[in-house]
């Protein structure tokens, strides 16, 4: 049997395509388990979560493409700023920091399935610094576990949690476009009704005071109009009526002038 297959060995050489190299990927790394600002009790022991930071020179007033990410096996936050995304003085130093924290506040719509963290610019005197007029910040974030459930990145701004469009950036990873700087967080979406986005010259609220707001405004143009119908009414009815005195007027004064001419005949 050996001097068989070694017989044949040459024959499927010649009819086999050109061999290629063999691609070898490396042993893949695995996420390690999730870092917690606050874990459960119970929950396994790891270390904190860690932050990053990212010293940055305005060159010419601008900033050049960075990105941030924290420092755990399979990064749990990482934040990506295009070219000029931070303006200012020429030459200015500023510092880009992505910093895990307590939520300040749950949001109304989900649970958070992640940290929160702080993402944020600050100048040499601590300043912050915001995001420059028409440009996002891209945000990635890690959640403990893949769900198939409805998860979006959200965005506090200090008063409001606003949902952010969400794509999936890997087997647990969610990315979003910051339109400015706060605090995220990965959600699982249960109430969409309470969810609220956010638009670029102001805050946009929940779709049920949208649809209220909408039958607000064409209630009051209804009224409008139909005062405005009621204000025409005794206006024409007093125009027609004028209309009608003036009429007969004339006919009284050219009997008038009859009668006049009669007596003095």
């Amino acid at each position: 049997m050996l001097l068989v297959g070694a017989a044949l060995l040459p024959v499927a050489v010649l009819v086999s395509p050109v061999p290629a190299p063999p691609l070898y990927d490396g042993v893949g790394s695995p996420d390690e388990p999730y870092r917690h600002t606050a874990p459960a009790p119970g929950a396994p022991r790891t270390d904190r979560p860690t932050a990053a930071t990212t010293p940055v020179v305005l060159a010419g007033g601008r900033s050049a493409p960075l990105e941030v990410a924290t420092a755990e096996q399979g990064p749990q936050a990482a934040l990506r700023l295009p070219a000029g995304a931070l303006v200012g003085p020429p030459g200015a130093r500023l510092v880009v920091a992505v910093a895990p924290v307590d939520l300040p506040v749950p949001p109304p719509d989900g649970a958070a399935l992640s940290n929160g963290y702080r993402v944020e610019a600050v100048d040499a005197a601590g300043a912050q610094v915001p995001l420059a007029e028409r440009r996002t910040a891209s945000v990635d974030l890690r959640i403990p576990a893949a769900t198939n459930a409805a998860v979006a990145l959200e965005l506090y701004d200090g008063s409001t949690w606003f949902t952010l469009p969400t794509t999936r950036a890997g087997f647990d990873v969610y990315r979003a476009e910051l339109p400015l700087f706060g605090v995220v967080a990965a959600v699982r979406i249960t109430d969409r009704s309470a969810s609220r986005t956010y638009a670029a010259q102001g805050r946009s609220r929940s779709p049920g005071l949208v649809l209220v707001g909408v039958v607000v405004l064409v209630a009051v143009a209804v009224a409008l109009l139909a005062r405005r119908a009621a204000a025409r009414r005794p206006a024409a009815q007093d125009e027609r009526g004028r209309a009608a005195g003036g009429g007969s007027g004339g006919s009284g004064g050219s009997g008038g002038s009859g009668e006049d001419g009669l007596r003095h005949g």
